[in-house]
């Protein structure tokens, strides 16, 4: 990656706990569905961080969209 390049993904976040929110059914349904059909899984904020930081990365902010999904913004630490 070029100096000052940035990584950007388009994912749901999991929330830390599970609570009646917008599209909390459609995200633990999601979940349920990588892990059963491929072993994967979503990713809590957190989860998230562990993740990029063991790639070298860090997370500089988390955009969140009017879909279920978010982009996270990370760049070389």
């Amino acid at each position: 990656m070029r100096d000052g390049g940035k990584l950007l993904l388009v994912e749901r976040i999991v929330p830390q706990r599970a609570e009646p929110m917008p599209d909390a059914t459609n995200t633990f349904l999601s979940d349920l569905n990588m892990l059963l059909l491929s072993g994967g899984c979503e990713r809590t904020e957190d989860e998230y961080r562990a993740l990029l930081v063991a790639a070298g990365f860090e997370i500089r902010r988390i955009i969140h969209t009017t879909t279920p999904h978010c982009i996270i913004e990370a760049t070389p630490a």
